[in-house]
């Protein structure tokens, strides 16, 4: 019985902290032809994943996947990330691995880079960037090194 209920409680916490360490921010990217995707990060459990392409003659053409068969794993404390979708996927991004790592770039938390089955069609994209939470990093993006710390002292005086 102590046995079930440690097992149990390292799997709750598991799960857990990867509940927590997942950057809800949507994760999104833009394949050739003007397609792009937009994965909703909200549920890691049960994603979400959209595709949409605006054209001036046509107008907007889009899809929704729902419940797509696509997992996180890695190290969510600033380390490498593994995004990838199975093969029975229903959207572009079926058969896709994604390897993300911590971004210097100003708007963007994570970048993803296709490794695997990323030329399968014309609409994976090869790139995926996830901006921060509201308020996170970014909040000082572009700013000098001493208009940053001019902020930061204003924010920690409020």
């Amino acid at each position: 019985m102590i046995k079930f209920i440690s097992v149990t409680l390292l799997v709750f916490l598991a799960l857990v902290k990867a509940c927590i360490a997942v950057n809800s921010m949507p994760i999104e990217g833009e394949a050739t032809g003007g397609w792009k995707v937009f994965i909703d990060t909200e549920n890691v459990s049960s994603l979400s994943i959209s595709t949409w392409k605006r054209s001036d003659q046509t107008g907007e053409t889009s899809q929704e996947f729902l419940n797509e068969p696509c997992a996180f794993d890695g190290d969510f404390d600033g380390g490498s990330i593994t995004f990838s979708c199975a093969e029975t996927a229903k959207s572009p991004l079926a058969g896709t691995t994604y390897i993300g790592h911590k971004s210097a770039e100003c708007g963007v938390d994570y970048q993803y880079d296709c490794v695997a089955g990323c030329k399968k069609n014309g609409h994976t994209p090869l790139t995926l960037t996830q901006g921060y939470y509201e308020g996170g990093p970014d909040l000082y993006c572009g700013m000098s090194d001493k208009e940053r710390e001019a902020a930061e002292q204003e924010d920690a005086m409020r």
